[in-house]
């Protein structure tokens, strides 16, 4: 029987990564140092809903100000973070803008019901049983109910922010 323990090494940086970041083209990334990597606690939802949100969705660059502002390493640092209002482009080439996902009751989520945000993000149906235009996103249909009730979970805690999102699109 073999054994259970996995033997991690230091991770070092790429000869292309070393090239970049020599001729200043890219900043440093930190690497893993530590031997191990904790598991992810699912019974804090809120800690689990960031995790989701922030990166295995990464829903925060696109619902943040700009996508060249974000702050990739402290995403909380992202001017207007999931405040929306970042210029995204529809299947046609239409400019669109993204949707306040803070909790501001005029310009956010701050009147969904966590079952109305499960629905949206999960199936594509928004509070008033419209069918949300997604692209460039898609539902997560994948989202387990626990997972998309973790994400709400989160963007409870998340700083207010009032930002009104034009959602028409451009000609």
């Amino acid at each position: 029987m073999q054994s259970d323990i996995r033997h991690l090494h230091v991770t070092k940086p790429s000869f292309l990564t070393n090239f970049l970041e020599t001729i200043g083209a890219a900043k440093p990334f930190p690497y893993l140092t530590a031997t191990a990597i904790s598991g992810l606690d699912t019974t804090d939802k809120v800690k689990w809903g960031r995790y989701i949100a922030l990166y295995q969705l990464e829903c925060y660059s696109s619902h943040s100000r700009d996508f060249a502002k974000n702050d990739y390493f402290e995403p909380e640092k992202s001017p207007g973070f999931f405040a929306g209002g970042n210029k995204m482009y529809t299947i046609e080439g239409k400019e669109i803008y993204t949707l306040n996902m803070t909790m501001d009751e005029e310009t956010g989520f701050g009147k969904w019901t966590e079952d109305e945000f499960k629905n949206a993000i999960r199936f594509g149906q928004v509070p008033n049983n419209q069918q949300a235009l997604w692209y460039p996103m898609i539902p997560y249909s994948n989202l387990t109910d626990a997972e998309a009730s973790a994400i709400f979970a989160y963007l409870k805690s998340v700083p207010v922010i009032q930002n009104k999102v034009e959602r028409k699109f451009s000609e």
